[in-house]
């Protein structure tokens, strides 16, 4: 006699030929068994991956923080300048080379010469004497000196004993620089100071005379 109380229903009947019998479900395939395995080994993966990326750009912002900053500076070459704590000072003479000093010559600028030739009292009285036998060369000589501004220059002759060579006599230190002058523009040696002299300043002209 069946005391079950429930009516039929699909469990209660036969299964058909190969399924399983009851409440059991078909075997599972290997990939759903290991697809859960996978899945969790990925997560694990990505946030390991996360942390550690995280914990990376921590430590590389705290290192950039304390790093001190620093500027470059050109380099200095220690022979340019000597510095004390006061400032920078003046080149030292170790490695710089040494000033040529300017000395002075003896040799008169052409402004001295200027200033020399308007000190020249150019009228005073010059007597050029010709003791040549070569008619007219007292007047070609003074005539030179006059073009050379010597406007108080007359031409006459020598009378005397007269010196060896062509010559420029004068009578007092006042009138040196002036016979210097003068011998220098007819192109004798030297003036010679005579203080027995009649006039200021006298040219004895000789045969070596080149005029």
């Amino acid at each position: 006699m069946n005391d079950y109380p429930y009516p039929k229903d699909e469990f209660d009947e036969p299964p058909a030929p190969g399924q399983p019998v009851g409440v059991h479900l078909p075997r599972r395939g290997t990939w759903d068994r290991l697809r859960a395995f996978v899945i969790v080994l990925l997560i694990a993966s990505l946030l390991a991956y996360g942390i550690v990326w995280w914990f990376s750009t921590q430590t590389t912002d705290k290192d950039d923080a304390a790093a001190p900053t620093t500027t470059s500076a050109a380099p200095v070459d220690p022979t340019d300048a000597a510095t004390t704590d006061e400032g920078t000072e003046e080149p030292t003479d170790e490695g710089t080379a040494p000033e040529e000093s300017e000395e002075p010559t003896d040799e008169p600028t052409d402004e001295e010469t200027t200033e020399e030739a308007d000190e020249l009292d150019r009228s005073v009285a010059i007597r050029v004497l010709n003791s040549t036998s070569i008619s007219g060369l007292a007047g070609t000589a003074a005539g030179a000196l006059v073009d050379d501004g010597w406007s108080g220059a007359e031409a006459a002759n020598f009378t005397g004993t007269p010196p060896s060579v062509t010559s420029v006599w004068y009578q007092s230190e006042e009138y040196a620089d002036e016979a210097e002058a003068i011998a220098e523009s007819l192109g004798v040696a030297e003036a010679t100071l005579v203080d027995t002299l009649v006039g200021p300043i006298s040219v004895i002209l000789r045969p070596d005379y080149a005029g």
